[in-house]
């Protein structure tokens, strides 16, 4: 491959970029100083298009899955604690907050932003409606997915898994498609 472009966002160095949209037109970062997590447009000359700050009872260690959404409307926050925040990205307002059984390991947003998806190691994957915070159906496992992503059609989830097992599901009927073996340790990263 050839490299297509470089970018240089104009962070401080308390800040990291913790997501990048799978269209990849968007950027998500965190200053872990000023406590305020920022949304880029990468598109054309790089701008900020929103800057909100998260709590300050939080730290680095208890916040660690981040996503937005692929139209630039929400943000997804997964905490050690068990806690998903749902966020609205131009305003920072938590819209809701969602409770699980152990640490988040995975969130993401649906190619067309209106699922979004919640793993933990309560060993449960749970699709959700954004609008509505509703409960569409739960991926079964018999370990948690640490990795975590759509098909760009949404018909699809890939999930990585600490055992090395990579599983594909069918969200529209969830049944379980191939299993992927062969990785020997954490698959911590996926991606279609």
């Amino acid at each position: 491959g050839q490299l297509l472009r470089t970018l240089s966002l104009p962070l401080k160095d308390d800040q990291e970029i913790w997501a990048i949209t799978a269209d990849g037109r968007y950027a998500l970062t965190r200053a872990w100083k000023e406590y305020t997590m920022r949304l880029w447009s990468l598109e054309g000359t790089i701008s900020e298009l929103s800057a909100f700050p998260f709590s300050s009872n939080e730290t680095p260690f208890t916040q660690n899955h981040y996503a937005a959404s692929p139209d630039a409307k929400y943000v997804l926050v997964g905490d050690q604690d068990g806690a998903t925040h749902l966020y609205e990205a131009d305003s920072g307002k938590e819209i809701r907050t969602f409770k699980n059984n152990g640490a988040v390991t995975s969130v993401t947003f649906s190619p067309d932003s209106k699922t979004m998806l919640i793993s933990s190691m309560d060993q449960t994957t749970r699709l959700l409606d954004v609008q509505t915070g509703e409960e569409l159906r739960q991926i079964p496992q018999s370990e948690y997915a640490w990795g975590a992503a759509f098909s760009p059609d949404g018909n699809s989830v890939i999930l990585g898994a600490l055992t090395g097992l990579v599983r594909v599901w069918d969200v529209r009927h969830q049944p379980e498609l191939p299993v992927f073996k062969g990785h020997t340790d954490a698959v911590n990263g996926v991606a279609f």
